[in-house]
């Protein structure tokens, strides 16, 4: 079986010393997109070895791969975690299974919370909500028109339209804020009475890339990962604070509600040279300004839809892609 495992892995490892040592002909250098690309290519073809060196059956067929995720999903299932069961569902093609799940999910976190407490570490009056199946979520009271649960939400729907599966579910509620406790927060204490905030639900097991990633080319690539979203809704707040690494490896994004500002539109250099690394391109492709429309209008206004629908304009064009 070993044998079997060295001769298929063999022709990979060549191929790709092949396309690294090939010398290179006048006027022939490698662009930073190309490197980074090889790069990227070559540490896929590395993990994609590993996996078939640590398999037991020695084939590293992918359904080998899907039915460890599988049991993954099914075991947070079990243990109602029931968004990264979602997550994991949606990533196989279960679209149908992953939106069973978010929809319990949702009534669950609309129900009422059985423990409340201040979160802290942040700008915003923000507040752990813990229900009686022991679901936690983050509610966040509205600051303001422009700091606004409604940017939460509709990041969140940007999400869910490129099928990103970065964003927790989150869900626009109406809270009696009596019910807080008193809290002092950066700008304002909280305000009492019955207002709409954001609702997000509040993933476990989870660091912040602060905490949870050393500052190196790895930790760089990840958060590239979320270079589409955050240009698309002008997200001009993302930190090491508030992108979560999960201890699967999952990169998930939160706190959004400074977005949406249309103050200015500025790209990220790292979106081109980590070009062939951005999640949600094929997504954005098919994507159109009628589609964008449709799922945005009833969260922003009408000069944020229009701020964003500009955006994604000028970065389908960066990309090269073609406008719809």
């Amino acid at each position: 079986m070993r044998l079997f495992k060295t001769v298929f892995i063999l022709p990979i490892f060549f191929s790709c010393f092949q396309a690294f040592a090939q010398e290179p002909q006048e006027n022939d250098a490698l662009s930073p997109q190309t490197a980074a690309y090889m790069l990227s290519e070559f540490e896929n073809i590395s993990a994609r070895v590993n996996m078939i060196l640590s398999s037991p059956s020695g084939d590293g067929a992918c359904s080998k791969c899907d039915n460890s995720l599988l049991e993954s999903a099914k075991d947070y299932e079990t243990k109602g975690k029931l968004q990264e069961a979602a997550w994991i569902y949606a990533s196989l093609g279960m679209n149908a299974k992953a939106n069973e799940l978010l929809a319990r999910l949702e009534i669950i976190m609309r129900g009422e919370p059985v423990e409340i407490k201040p979160l802290g570490g942040g700008v915003s009056c923000t507040y752990i909500f813990k229900y009686k199946d022991g679901t936690k979520a983050v509610y966040k009271q509205n600051e303001s028109d422009q700091y606004s649960y409604k940017n939460e939400v509709a990041a969140y729907t940007v999400d869910q339209v490129l099928n990103l599966n970065m964003t927790p579910l989150t869900l626009a509620v109406d809270f009696d804020t009596k019910k807080l406790p008193l809290m002092h927060c950066y700008y304002k204490s909280a305000t009492k009475g019955k207002f709409t905030g954001s609702l997000a639900y509040f993933v476990t097991d989870s660091k912040t890339a602060y905490q949870g990633l050393n500052y190196n080319d790895q930790s760089k690539l990840k958060v590239t990962q979320l270079g589409i979203l955050d240009s698309l809704v002008d997200n001009t707040d993302r930190h090491s604070g508030n992108w979560l690494v999960h201890k699967s490896g999952k990169i998930i994004a939160i706190d959004h509600n400074r977005t949406f500002d249309g103050s200015y539109f500025s790209l990220d250099a790292s979106l081109m040279l980590y070009r062939d690394s951005l999640v949600g391109q094929e997504q954005l492709k098919k994507v159109t300004a009628e589609e964008w429309t449709k799922a945005l209008e009833p969260i922003v206004t009408k000069a944020q839809l229009k701020s964003f629908l500009d955006r994604r304009k000028q970065l389908m064009k960066v990309l090269s892609m073609d406008v719809k």
